[in-house]
């Protein structure tokens, strides 16, 4: 018998793992539908990390996190972050590129895979094993946090040069994308990775539309980073730059699942036709109304 396509791609934020551990009536519904196929989850080297560093201080409880997420995700290892954005750089040159949320390198997913099967089945993993594992994660992507700061006081500079005024983050975001030196620098940021001459700023400013993870990583940048410390002071952190490495996952998904409210309200405002972004509670819901079309 020919198994049903998977119509929606579910991403959780690492938190969600968390919460259903804690609630763990919530936990059947999400299998109920991933086994009638009704959504597929996948997994990210994120979600990986941030697992991983729970196994530190706690390994009972990164043992059952990884075993929840073994039980309800797709089995299938995710290509590391940066890949999937330089594919979209790719593909403005070249659009036989095909842009897969998985990954072909059967080295990297096979080792993805197992040892995700050995943190959900075997307890007490050396920490040197997992020390050696956060690095070779850490070494696949590309580390956005120092790039952060350093956009983070220009465009502070840009504000202030051209005094900019702005009310509200719909403003804000308007007069940033309406002014090419807002973007320039972290775009040629990216563009210095990808390195390919024939990839402009301006082909990229003109296909944004077309880059789901490269735009939301620029609109949470903006939003998350310039706009929010502006007002509440201080400056980026290491939980600002697994945010954005989550939402660029989050750009290739259909729902993306996140109890982090201050995350959700700076992804509604990136315009898109594709997701939804929903609390774990409210996705709970929307399984159950799909429950009853079905």
């Amino acid at each position: 018998m020919k198994r049903q396509p998977i119509d929606t791609l579910v991403y959780f934020d690492t938190n969600i793992y968390n919460h259903l551990l804690d609630n763990q009536n919530q936990i059947e519904p999400i299998k109920k539908a991933v086994s009638n196929r009704i959504v597929g989850i996948f997994v990210s080297d994120v979600n990986f990390e941030e697992l991983l560093g729970t196994y530190r201080n706690n390994p009972q409880k990164a043992q059952s996190l990884f075993q929840l997420a073994w039980n309800i995700c797709l089995h299938r290892a995710t290509q590391p972050l940066f890949n999937l954005v330089k594919a979209e750089f790719r593909h403005l040159i070249d659009l036989s590129v095909r842009i897969n949320v998985y990954s072909n390198d059967k080295n990297y997913a096979n080792n993805f895979i197992d040892w995700w099967n050995l943190l959900a089945k075997q307890p007490n993993v050396k920490k040197d094993e997992i020390e050696s594992t956060l690095q070779n994660i850490k070494e696949n992507k590309y580390d956005f946090r120092d790039a952060m700061k350093l956009g983070q006081q220009k465009m502070k500079e840009v504000i202030t040069k051209d005094n900019i005024k702005f009310q509200t983050p719909e403003e804000f975001l308007k007069e940033m994308l309406n002014k090419s030196s807002s973007v320039r620098d972290y775009i040629n940021g990216f563009l210095s990775k990808v390195n390919n001459p024939q990839i402009t700023v301006d082909m990229v400013r003109s296909n944004l539309s077309k880059m789901e993870g490269f735009r939301h990583s620029l609109y949470y940048y903006l939003l998350a980073l310039v706009y929010h410390h502006n007002f509440a002071g201080g400056e980026p952190e290491l939980g600002d730059s697994r945010d954005m490495h989550h939402i660029i996952y989050a750009g290739y998904s259909d729902i993306f699942v996140s109890d982090d409210t201050n995350l959700v309200k700076y992804l509604r405002y990136i315009p898109t036709k594709k997701h939804k972004y929903l609390k774990l509670d409210e996705f709970i819901q929307y399984l159950k109304t799909l429950e009853k079309t079905i």
